[in-house]
């Protein structure tokens, strides 16, 4: 679920493949509650578990996209001078 920035480094960031599957009560989540930390600005959190982390997030996006991944989105459905344009 971590990933680190180098082999045996500090995990840098993470992923969750289905955050409406996410059961944040299941007993094979104890390492997102237990585990490493994050800083998380865009839904107010420092140092967070990424049990909180995913939670702030479920509760922010609430099925919608980021605004960071809703202009990314946008750009790649664009081509030729339309993408430089719009």
């Amino acid at each position: 679920m971590c990933c680190s920035g180098q082999p045996g480094g500090s995990p840098v960031g993470f992923k969750l493949q289905a955050l409406s599957r996410f059961d944040e009560q299941a007993e094979t989540a104890d390492e997102v509650w237990h585990g490493p930390h994050f800083d998380a600005p865009q839904v107010g959190l420092e140092d967070a578990p990424i049990g909180e982390v995913v939670l702030a997030a479920r509760t922010l996006f609430a099925g919608e996209q980021s605004v960071n991944r809703e202009f990314f989105s946008m750009a790649t459905q664009r081509s030729g001078g339309r993408a430089l344009t719009d």
